[in-house]
C-alpha cells in the first residue's frame, strides 16, 4: 500500500493571515521555541500549516 501525504507549507505572513491571526512577535516566540514544526530556508521560515496547528494544541501554547 502506498500512501502519499501531501503537506501544504506557508510562509509566516500567509499563515498569519489565513489560519492564525496573531502579531508578528507572537508567531516569532512560538516558532523559535524548542520542538517547533518550521522549516527554516535562508532568512524564511516555512510553516507545515497541520503540523504546526496540532503542536499548538498539543503544547497549549497561550496567545
Amino acid at each position: 500500500m502506498n500512501t502519499v501525504t501531501e503537506q501544504r507549507f506557508c510562509t509566516t505572513k500567509e499563515f498569519r493571515e489565513k489560519y492564525f491571526p496573531v502579531s508578528d512577535i507572537k508567531l516569532r516566540e512560538m516558532i523559535n521555541r524548542e520542538g517547533a514544526p518550521v522549516i527554516r530556508v535562508g532568512r524564511k521560515f516555512l510553516i507545515p500549516i497541520e503540523r504546526f496547528l496540532e503542536w499548538i494544541e498539543k503544547e497549549k501554547i497561550m496567545v
